[in-house]
């Protein structure tokens, strides 16, 4: 029975019917002719998050499942095209974490250019913590940052704010 309640309209139990998770699935797949993209919701690291009427799965492991079946335990779906937002089930492997970090890993040494478009090369990259760096970029980072310090010592030292 339908009714009205504090906050809104109370739907008809058993009347409307969600459409499988499936078909919710698929309506948000863009199929071009190489990655099938995820047009749903996104994790921050790029990877999609699908609602299947009882918890969030990320999308790819849904695809992956649904075409290929259950995910062997211990194993991981790795993006063979490392497109975070593919659902190809062709596109997806399922390997153990060493082999995902390990793939991963090549990815990043096979980039020729940082994300600003300067080269790594000999003259250009150092060595971070976290990897390879930009000369460029850290040079740039570095100047802005004594450009705001300096500002803020003038504001300081003449009392504007």
């Amino acid at each position: 029975m339908a009714g009205w309640r504090k906050g809104g309209f109370i739907m008809p139990i058993g009347v409307y019917r969600r459409p499988s998770a499936q078909i919710r699935f698929w309506s948000k797949v863009q199929i071009t002719e190489g990655c099938w993209l995820w047009l749903g919701a996104k994790h921050h690291k790029g990877y999609g998050s699908f609602w299947t009427g009882e918890k969030y799965k990320e999308a790819h492991r849904f695809a992956y499942e649904f075409a290929v079946g259950a995910v062997p335990e211990g194993l991981q779906i790795d993006h063979l095209c490392r497109n975070r937002g593919c659902v190809k089930p062709e596109h997806l492997e399922a390997v153990t974490q060493r082999e995902n970090l390990r793939r991963g890993m090549n990815y990043h040494r096979s980039q020729t250019h940082c994300k600003r478009g300067h080269p790594f090369d000999l003259f250009n990259t150092y060595r971070a913590t976290n990897g390879r760096a930009c000369r460029i970029c850290a040079r740039e980072h570095s100047q802005r940052r004594w450009r705001r310090e300096k500002e803020a010592i003038g504001r300081r030292t003449t009392g504007k704010t």
